[in-house]
């Protein structure tokens, strides 16, 4: 996306040190999941060079040198002081002011990258040039997925053509009891969310991120890599999303529900039309399961 680049990052905290539990002491570290670990290794990553990232919660607000350069142009009687690879702020200043000023700036390009909290960065604001979400939360309320996904459900009076993708971010251990669980917290958080499949078909559930995924096991790490390049593939194509979801023509606001029916031989046969349930997103015919 070049210059049209405007990424949001949300995290559950800011900081795990005060909401890491005590059997995971010593396990894990401290800031695993924190905005602050997400924007520091963001920060030094070569291929975001030149790109504005900050970090932005309830009580920090800190910049890669690109943005803080920014930020310190806007405020210049502003305290900072140096952490690893972001320049912090403080000051006389609060949360009315610095949300506003760092959304400014991102909507203006100074900062392409902006990492912060859901609490902040959830409903209630609003930024319009959104062109991604990373959503590293573990919320699955309906609710709560809606929101985190609306921050980039924007129309851009800059950028007519304006495509959005929200990505959310899965690990799976096979080696653990419990190594399932983020796969399990993916499919509560698709299991009422309708998108595009593959097909063009508006569905909910995680078929519509792959239809190769399985909404009752998490595929074989093995397949990995493939799942994420067909992924990677699809949201380069920004023009065909747009395409496929006919933005401006008549639809019917109604769910289909679809069934399928499994034989003693395990292959399926979905019911013909739009599915709104979860499930392969076939129109008509066999359908794969995992």
């Amino acid at each position: 996306l070049s210059d049209r680049l405007r990424a949001l990052v949300v995290t559950d905290h800011e900081r795990a040190t005060a909401t890491l539990p005590a059997r995971l002491v010593g396990v894990i570290p401290e800031d695993a999941g924190s905005a602050t670990l997400v924007a520091t290794k963001l920060a030094a990553d070569p291929r975001l060079a030149g790109r504005g990232i900050a970090l932005v919660t309830g009580s920090t607000v800190a910049a890669n040198a690109v943005a803080a350069r920014a930020i310190g142009a806007a405020r210049p009687d502003l305290v900072t002081r140096q952490e690893s690879e972001l320049t912090y702020f403080t000051g006389a200043w609060t949360t009315r002011q610095w949300v506003p000023l760092l959304t400014g700036l991102f909507e203006r390009g100074d900062i392409s990258v902006l990492v912060g909290t859901r609490g902040l960065l959830g409903e209630g604001w609003d930024a319009r040039s959104v062109t991604t979400v990373v959503d590293l939360t573990t919320a699955t309320t309906p609710t709560a997925v809606v929101q985190t996904r609306g921050r980039a459900l924007r129309v851009d009076p800059g950028w007519s053509g304006k495509v959005a993708h929200t990505w959310s971010v899965t690990c799976v251990a096979e080696q653990h009891g419990r190594g399932w669980a983020d796969f399990e917290r993916l499919v509560r958080k698709h299991s009422g969310y309708l998108a595009l499949n593959q097909e063009g078909q508006v569905v909910t559930g995680v078929s519509h991120i792959d239809a190769e995924l399985s909404p009752f096991r998490p595929p074989p790490t093995a397949e990995f890599d493939a799942f994420n390049a067909r992924m990677l593939a699809r949201s380069e194509n920004r023009d065909r999303t747009r395409e496929l979801w006919r933005v401006g023509t008549e639809f019917r606001d109604e769910i289909v529900p679809a069934v399928q029916i499994l034989g003693s031989s395990g292959s399926a046969a979905a019911a013909a039309g739009p599915s709104a349930a979860v499930g392969p997103p076939r129109a008509a015919g066999p359908s794969k399961v995992l």
